[in-house]
């Protein structure tokens, strides 16, 4: 089986900060490839499952606003690329207002992929998945999984501090 990973970063993020802490150093220089390999590995009902591509989706950090976190991110970015560790980076738009769509438009696009092929849901947060993320294992295709991710998943899975010239910030 063939398998693609799209990573949303910034709820990546944000739910490794909420589970490792703001201010605790060694979760943020994460290897999304290590991560996904894993992740997929523990499937028993995947056998021979193998990652095709992964596909890291972010909105760049406003170097006015947080020059520091731009430089970060920027560094963290090359890095993932030069590791290998991302096949794609695409960049979206930072939006601060907040944006609403009905549910049955939001989990339409997931209803009709599980109806196709297997769907492994992994949520950063330690809040509770979405409930137009949840569904049932074997509906569909398939061999559907949903797995909450844990401080120690950011920490066991990290890049070498220096990656073909780029070093793991301080702090980090």
């Amino acid at each position: 089986m063939r398998v693609g990973v799209y990573v949303d970063g910034y709820n990546l993020y944000y739910g490794g900060r909420s589970l490792c802490g703001r201010g605790t150093a060694g979760w943020r220089w994460l290897d999304i490839r290590a991560l996904a390999t894993t992740l997929v590995g523990e499937r028993v009902n995947w056998a021979g499952a193998t990652i095709q591509r992964v596909v890291y989706c972010t909105a760049r950090v406003d170097a006015i606003d947080n020059p520091s976190g731009h430089s970060d991110q920027d560094i963290y970015l090359r890095a993932l690329d030069a590791a290998n560790s991302v096949d794609h980076i695409e960049y979206g738009y930072y939006v601060s207002r907040v944006k609403t769509l009905p549910l049955a438009k939001r989990d339409a696009p997931i209803r009709q992929a599980r109806s196709r092929v297997p769907v492994g849901t992994v949520n950063p947060s330690a809040n509770q998945t979405a409930g137009a993320l949840k569904d049932v294992p074997g509906n569909g295709a398939g061999r559907h999984f949903w797995r909450k991710l844990r401080a120690d998943d950011f920490i066991r899975h990290q890049l070498p501090d220096l990656v073909a010239g780029y070093r793991l910030p301080q702090g980090w």
